[in-house]
């Protein structure tokens, strides 16, 4: 199982954020 953790300061989270949690997931393979 593979775990990727994305840090910052997420205050307010925006469509940013979810951006690049989504090209890491598929990249990265998570």
């Amino acid at each position: 199982m593979a775990i990727g953790l994305l840090g910052g300061s997420f205050n307010p989270a925006h469509e940013g954020h979810v951006h690049v949690s989504e090209v890491a997931l598929k990249r990265l393979g998570l």
